[in-house]
């Protein structure tokens, strides 16, 4: 509740300041405040959102960040080289964000809210939470092949007239 009432401080004296710069007299300031007081002023998000929204958003930034864009769900090898997955490198930006010494407890409690790992999240629901947050126009997509077993018959080659397609 301290940074509610820091927050709440600040907003009051960049409200005080934008109606000394305008001129603005107390009356007219205490009809704006009335018009545009909101009925319920902080709307709170569930914290299994909040959380989802946050790895969401780490997503899109390591999506970012890939050279090539894509970036597979789990860690996999190239030839020699391992290209770390989504959830590796998203852990990586919550250590950026909350800090090593965090680290062990903000998984901890990400995967109590969500019930299950990061991990498995983004092997699991990302995808469809992605899908719906962008109301069917995602910014990320699922690509897959037969072999990952992830794509639900996606990828599937048929046989139509005796030739593979």
């Amino acid at each position: 509740m301290k940074l509610r009432k820091r927050l709440d401080e600040l907003q009051n004296a960049i409200d005080d300041e934008v109606y000394r710069i305008y001129d603005i007299s107390e009356e007219d300031r205490r009809l704006i405040e009335e018009e545009i007081e909101p009925e319920n002023e902080y709307e709170v998000m569930p914290s299994g959102e909040h959380i989802k929204r946050l790895l969401s958003y780490f997503a899109l930034e390591v999506m970012k960040e890939d050279e090539d864009g894509i970036v597979p769900v789990s860690d996999m090898f190239l030839g020699t080289r391992k290209e770390p997955g989504m959830a590796a490198r998203v852990i990586a930006k919550l250590v950026d964000e909350f800090g090593e010494d965090n680290l062990d407890r903000t998984e901890d409690e990400i995967a109590k809210v969500l019930k299950m790992s990061i991990e498995d999240w983004f092997a699991k629901e990302f995808f469809e939470f992605h899908t719906t947050l962008y109301r069917l126009r995602p910014v990320i997509w699922q690509l897959s092949s037969e072999r990952s077993g992830h794509g639900k018959g996606r990828g599937k080659r048929e046989e139509r007239s005796g030739k593979r397609i």
